[in-house]
This record gives C-alpha cells, sequence and structure tokens, in this order.
C-alpha cells in the first residue's frame, strides 16, 4: 500500500489481522491490495436480497 496509498495501511493491516468478510469502502485502492471491498452499491445489493 506504501506505493499506492499510504493512508491505507492502517486499514489493511487491522483487516488482514482479524477475521472478516471484507472491509466497507468506496476507496479503489482496497482492491489491489486483495482485499474483498464493499461498496456502497454493494451493501445495498445485498440488504434487498436478504
Amino acid at each position: 500500500m506504501k506505493s499506492i496509498d499510504p493512508k491505507d495501511a492502517p486499514f489493511v493491516a487491522l483487516s488482514l489481522s482479524v477475521s472478516n468478510r471484507g472491509i466497507f469502502s468506496n476507496d479503489p485502492h482496497f482492491d489491489q491490495a486483495g482485499l474483498r471491498r464493499w461498496s456502497v452499491e454493494d451493501i445495498v445489493r445485498w440488504l434487498e436480497e436478504n
């Protein structure tokens, strides 16, 4: 993340250190970190399905 967006590094570290289903963000930089990213649209779609 250093070369992508250094400010995102703590969020990536936290996400990798605990059991989770991804990170909620509209920041596409997280896609490059290999994390599952939930956007607002993803959450709305999930809520409509469940």
